[in-house]
């Protein structure tokens, strides 16, 4: 995919968490899906539900690591897991640990079990303060693979 403008899923999943409190990779792409919005990538438009997954991925990575909502405020994460069954645990722990190193795991999307859906069914709810400050949260605006 090379260079992508993600802004505009970065903002969907911002408002998405927002407005439903709890959401997964998989609630956040059939979403993005169902209001036609694509990944911007220097050679065109993406709407693949692959692509979409992936890079839903990195936002909730990105929202992982801490931000600051103001100059003096205090730097937490964004987003945080929540209401995990013991496999989503295990799945989560090793995506943790991992990084980006998923050749492992099992990429068959007819498999419920596989890693990536139980990955992607992980519900993501906003860190203790961030609700509050819903407006300045944080955008990713550029993604390079």
């Amino acid at each position: 995919m090379g260079h992508a403008n993600v802004k505009n899923l970065s903002e969907l999943t911002i408002k998405h968490v927002y407005a439903k409190g709890r959401v997964s990779i998989a609630d956040l792409t059939a979403h993005a899906i169902k209001t036609d919005e694509t990944i911007h990538a220097s050679e065109g438009e993406y709407e693949d539900e692959w692509m979409l997954r992936e890079i839903f991925g990195t936002l909730i990575d990105f929202y992982l690591h801490d931000h600051r909502y103001t100059p003096r405020g205090p730097a937490t994460p964004v987003l945080e897991a929540c209401d995990l069954t013991e496999r989503q645990q295990d799945v989560l722990a090793q995506w943790l640990e991992d990084g980006e190193d998923f050749e492992a795991w099992d990429a068959d999307m007819d498999n419920p079990d596989s890693e990536y859906n139980v990955f992607d069914s992980i519900k993501w709810r906003y860190a203790p303060g961030w609700r509050a400050h819903y407006p300045d949260i944080p955008l990713l605006e550029h993604y390079e693979n």
